[in-house]
């Protein structure tokens, strides 16, 4: 198994306990990295877990394709989700499965990321982006000065789902199963999260998590 962009590792950590024999995450920031190679000790499952700090993309070369890839709360701060999404597909065997969990995307109430700092819903599509990194930088975020919503610290690619969704069949994926707001579909707006799902536009709106699961066929012809 693949983990991308595996941050600390504590999903990693947690499928080695549930029973995974080896799982490998990669992370670009050493920092994480190295927490997380001390968490899998703490947990004992360094033995079945290996961490690597590289540019997924550029610098992360393994010598083995994987059977499944898994990624959470990482691909809406990934520059180029294309080539992160070719990559994986890449380095998945045929037949192999991506699953992703990820938000909130750009066009959502809370797209710019920015909870902590203001409660107000699409602030970042309601004012222009240089006087909310002004504030931000002022008020919240000071050692974090940033020009555009891409350059501040975890980056945001302002990615929709229409976006992913081409880049997932561009990479040659098959999107076997996307769906917004999953925690929803058993409670009490599930009434309301199943017309989300059905109306592009609510769906986009409404994005505040997606879960999907990405197959590479069996017989793949795709050339990147």
């Amino acid at each position: 198994m693949l983990d991308v962009g595996c941050g600390t590792g504590n999903l990693s950590i947690e499928i080695a306990r549930a029973g995974a024999r080896k799982i490998t995450g990669v992370d670009e920031i050493p920092e994480r990295i190295d927490s997380a190679r001390r968490k899998a000790a703490i947990m004992g499952v360094d033995d079945r877990t290996s961490f690597h700090a590289a540019d997924f993309v550029k610098t992360f070369h393994p010598t083995e394709r994987y059977d499944l890839i898994f990624s959470q709360n990482a691909f809406e701060h990934i520059l180029d989700p294309g080539a992160c999404l070719a990559r994986c597909f890449e380095l998945l065997k045929p037949g192999g499965h991506m699953v992703a969990r990820f938000g909130p995307l750009w066009l959502s109430p809370y797209g710019a990321h920015l909870w902590e700092f203001t409660p107000m819903p699409w602030v970042h599509l309601l004012f222009p982006e240089e006087a909310v990194l002004r504030v931000r930088q002022e008020v919240y975020r000071p050692d974090n000065p940033a020009g555009r919503y891409e350059e501040i610290e975890g980056h945001l690619n302002r990615l929709t789902i229409k976006q992913f969704s081409t880049a997932a069949r561009g990479a040659g994926f098959s999107i076997s199963w996307l769906r917004i707001n999953d925690t929803l579909d058993n409670g009490l707006f599930r009434w309301g999260n199943h017309l989300v799902n059905m109306i592009p536009l609510m769906r986009e709106l409404g994005s505040h998590i997606v879960s999907t699961v990405l197959v590479k066929p069996a017989q793949s012809t795709h050339v990147a």
